[in-house]
């Protein structure tokens, strides 16, 4: 695992030095050191996750012995004059640095008013007289998920034990006998021993995830008028934080229905596989699922890609050569995908695997005894090598492509295809129109997508027909005569090695007339 010892990361082991510095009650150098770079860490903190698009916050700070706050709240005073101010009466998400970890805490006492507003707000949306002003924020992205609640709140215990959808929660507050003469106390802790274990980023991305899990909540409570800062927030998430299915579902050109479906399959299977023919974006679309599936989340994805010399030691394990002092010794290593898996075991959310041109190598071999564990993804089964049980993590999802134009798809057998679902990819043209709408170019794209189409009626096979990616380039004007003639063509010649008069009308000085090129123009 990638530790997070180094000083320049945020949270480091300097920082919980600095706060045992706090146990120091004289206010001495050292001191005051510690207090200065604690709050710097936390305006850097605070400032990375870009809070201020949805709302305007107050931050106040608080050193108490052995410890650090940082308080934010939506509601501003009026005059800016926050020794005045009184956080406490409002809610406020606390952020306490100890020795044990962080405490990331949601917070209205029994007397704010800002509780009422809360279950006033929450009673709103969830009954609204306007049905516009009803929002879905039913997402699993919008989830508290796992919180401690106030041991005096047993009514709502219950709500803990699972993931728990924001509307669930808002639902349960609409009830204001569930809350008389209580106050609210959600709150989520980091241990100091997973802070330092993982990168700065893996956890900065869980505090922006806890954060957004608290923030609607501030929202409703803090804001009289929540619908415009909820908007803020949905556009924050889905944008910036989380990569949605819309947002995936616009980059790909594929609709979000059937991308969900294709997401759906891959929780149920684990593994899928894209096939079509070259040039239709497989890898494309591949990597752009996994930023779905990983993005915001605490997850990760990686990307190989399969060769004929690929081998089950490159995959699984194997033995290698090592020199040791001199000494050559060979040792039992684990391949990619074991340490991929092992990787994963340390992660919460789902982990992806690419494995690009996965057609490419001898699958029965470089696959072993995971054709086993494909098929059976609750089970464990002991390795060849090393015979030490091993078992596909439940996180770790596999997206494999694979070119149908290839002649080692011959390689793919039946037993393996049962193991993965098989998701067909087309040439789509939308999207090529799309990427070069903006451009000023001295030809037609409509009449390029034609003569694409003509070809392609002319393969009769979809497994073998001409994908788009070859012309998503920019500058296409000044480089499509030798992608004509370099790339098409010659996947032409061979394709039709037995009927070279079909393709004539396909060369590059025929179709540059019917894209509207001249000769003068093509010069």
């Amino acid at each position: 695992m990638i530790g997070n010892s180094q000083e320049n990361n945020l949270f480091c082991a300097k920082t919980f030095e600095c706060v045992g510095l706090l146990e120091n009650e004289d206010d001495d150098r050292a001191t005051k050191y510690a207090k200065y770079y604690l709050e710097n860490i936390f305006k850097t903190f605070i400032s990375n996750l870009r809070l201020n698009r949805i709302l305007n916050l107050s931050y106040l700070y608080d050193f108490n012995v052995a410890s650090y706050t940082c308080k934010l709240t939506a509601s501003t005073p009026e005059n800016s004059d926050l020794e005045d101010f009184d956080i406490n009466n409002h809610a406020h998400i606390k952020i306490t640095l100890n020795p044990a970890g962080i405490n990331i805490t949601f917070t209205i006492n029994n007397q704010a008013y800002d509780k009422d507003r809360l279950i006033n707000n929450a009673i709103t949306l969830w009954y609204p007289d306007d049905q516009e002003r009803l929002f879905n924020l039913n997402y699993p992205e919008s989830f508290i998920s796992k919180k401690n609640l106030s041991s005096t709140q047993n009514n709502l215990k219950k709500l803990v034990n699972y993931s728990l959808y924001l509307s669930d929660f808002l639902d349960n507050l609409t009830d204001k006998s569930s809350f008389n003469n209580k106050g609210i106390k959600i709150f989520h802790k980091i241990g100091k021993t997973e802070i330092l274990e993982s990168s700065n980023n893996r956890i900065i991305a869980q505090f922006i995830r806890i954060f957004l899990e608290f923030l609607p909540l501030l929202i409703l409570a803090g804001l009289d008028d929540p619908i415009p800062a909820i908007n803020k927030y949905l556009s924050y998430r889905d944008d910036y934080f989380f990569y949605s299915l819309e947002n995936c579902s616009n980059r790909i050109g594929i609709d979000q229905t059937e991308l969900q479906r294709w997401v759906n399959n891959i929780n149920r299977k684990g593994q899928i596989i894209l096939q079509g023919p070259p040039g239709t974006g497989k890898t494309f679309i591949a990597k752009k699922l996994a930023k779905h599936f990983t993005r915001g989340r605490d997850g990760f994805s990686e990307i190989i890609q399969f060769h004929p010399s690929y081998s089950y030691e490159d995959f699984i394990q194997g033995i290698r050569p090592r020199s040791t002092n001199g000494q050559l010794t060979y040792d039992l290593v684990p391949g990619r995908f074991l340490e991929f898996c092992k990787k994963a075991e340390s992660y919460k959310d789902t982990c992806v695997l690419i494995i690009d041109e996965i057609n490419r190598a001898n699958l029965s071999n470089v696959f072993g005894e995971l054709m086993y564990l494909l098929e059976y993804r609750d089970q464990e089964i002991n390795l060849a090598g090393s015979q030490e049980p091993f078992k596909i993590p439940e996180n770790v999802r596999i997206i494999g492509t694979m070119n149908t134009a290839d002649r080692s798809i011959a390689l793919v057998d039946h037993a393996l295809r049962r193991r993965f679902a098989f998701i067909k990819i087309a040439p789509n043209y939308n999207i090529l129109k799309r990427y070069h709408e903006d451009d000023e170019i001295n030809f037609s794209i409509d009449q390029l997508i034609q003569v694409l189409q003509d070809i392609n009626t002319m393969i009769n096979d979809p497994n073998y027909e001409i994908g788009i990616s070859f012309f998503m380039i920019p500058n296409i004007e000044d480089n499509i005569q030798d992608i004509w003639e370099m790339e098409i063509e010659p996947y032409l010649e061979e394709y039709f090695y037995n009927a070279m008069d079909k393709i004539e009308e396909f060369r590059w000085d025929k179709v540059k007339l019917k894209l509207g090129l001249n000769t003068d123009e093509n010069n």
